[in-house]
């Protein structure tokens, strides 16, 4: 494992950053769990994207601090090898690649939803989970540069998206129905804030996988700080523009507010729709967080069983991940239910939080190791 940093190459903080924008916005932008998450929906929502971000950057600040302690630990992986007997290293290893293979495929699962449901209702939604899971093991098997390279992509294309879907419903905003401001008190503001403060926690796992290979590792609170600081505005602005342009109540009901939202834009004779748009923006995004989870799975069972190569344990996970898309989350409804806090929660932390707790654990490891010798 001492040799995979040099094998993949070094990827810049804005690399990083753009992963961790793709990661946020592609689900964002698609259910906007920022107002969503909570039902009914409240007139305050629009401010939990504010609030949401606050624990992921916690979290992103004591990965930064970790990894400093340790300077040239390739990633979470070999921290765990270097720190405990390879007897625990080994099924810890595989367990948390379990874990990225897990998130990968409930991934899956509501991207090829979301193609189903809103555009190509005839098309059997494994075609859409296969060809997801191929472009990104394609990715994948080349290494974290070239998914950091998509991401510099996607998340310009992801941003921008948004930006014309504001601009182009602005004339269509109803500012009145946002008053009075905070007239429940700041109770449903931090209801709504549960979802976001989960989705919003993957940059998590995003720096647990990625800060060992920025070329100047102390820029990792660079990136967190760009990446969650320009999401967080950008998801404020998408879901103040659905609130007021559909209205609370009409976002309760609706199953895709963004898409909703989008078919109301019109901005001249020819483009009188804008579906495409959310099309490209979720194409571009989507493929980059499936690769960055399949790369994480495949490297935990590769760290864990070497006798493969990490190329056929790419395979193989990007298998799993197809598979498992299809019977997680089985029923349509249980996709609506899924960013309530109360399902989306309990599936979403282990994989935030363990990671970051492995690192301590390593550090105290490795430290009474080091006192003892």
């Amino acid at each position: 494992m001492a040799g995979e940093r040099s094998l993949w190459g070094q990827i810049g903080w804005w690399q990083l950053a753009a992963i961790i924008v793709c990661n946020k916005l592609s689900i964002l932008t698609t259910y906007a769990p920022i107002v969503t998450g909570h039902l009914p929906v409240s007139r305050d929502a629009w401010l939990a994207g504010l609030v949401g971000p606050l624990p992921a950057l916690f979290l992103a600040l004591a990965i930064c601090a970790l990894y400093a302690r340790r300077p040239g630990t390739s990633g979470l992986y070999q921290w765990l090898a270097a720190s405990w007997p390879r007897w625990v290293a080994v099924p810890v290893q595989f367990g948390v690649g379990l874990l990225f293979l897990h998130w990968a495929a409930v991934t899956l699962r509501l991207f090829s939803h979301v193609f189903t449901a809103a555009f190509y209702e005839q098309t059997p939604e494994m075609v859409f989970s296969v060809v997801f899971a191929a472009v990104a093991l394609a990715a994948v098997i080349q290494g974290l540069v070239v998914i950091a390279r998509l991401a510099e992509l996607g998340a310009a294309l992801t941003v921008l998206g948004v930006a014309v879907l504001v601009l182009g419903l602005l004339p269509r905003a109803d500012w009145g129905q946002m008053r009075p401001w905070l007239a429940g008190g700041w109770d449903p503001v931090f209801l709504h804030a549960l979802t976001p403060m989960g989705v919003f926690g993957e940059a998590s796992w995003a720096m647990v996988l990625a800060v060992p290979y920025l070329r100047h590792p102390k820029e990792g609170v660079k990136a967190a700080l760009v990446a969650l600081g320009l999401a967080s505005v950008v998801v404020t602005l998408g879901a103040l523009i659905l609130l007021t342009t559909l209205g609370p109540e009409v976002v309760t009901l609706a199953s895709l507010p963004a898409l909703l939202a989008t078919r109301m834009v019109r901005v001249s004779i020819v483009l009188e729709r804008l579906d495409w748009l959310l099309i490209l923006l979720w194409m571009s995004s989507m493929g980059v967080k499936v690769a960055v989870l399949l790369f994480g799975a495949a490297w935990g069972f590769y760290s864990a069983l070497p006798v493969l190569r990490f190329r056929y344990w790419a395979c193989l996970a990007a298998v799993g991940c197809v598979v498992g898309a299809r019977f997680l989350l089985p029923r349509d409804l249980d996709v609506a239910r899924f960013f309530l806090p109360s399902h989306f929660l309990p599936q979403a932390l282990p994989l935030e939080v363990l990671p970051v707790l492995l690192l301590i654990l390593g550090l105290l490891a490795h430290r009474r190791a080091a006192r003892s010798a």
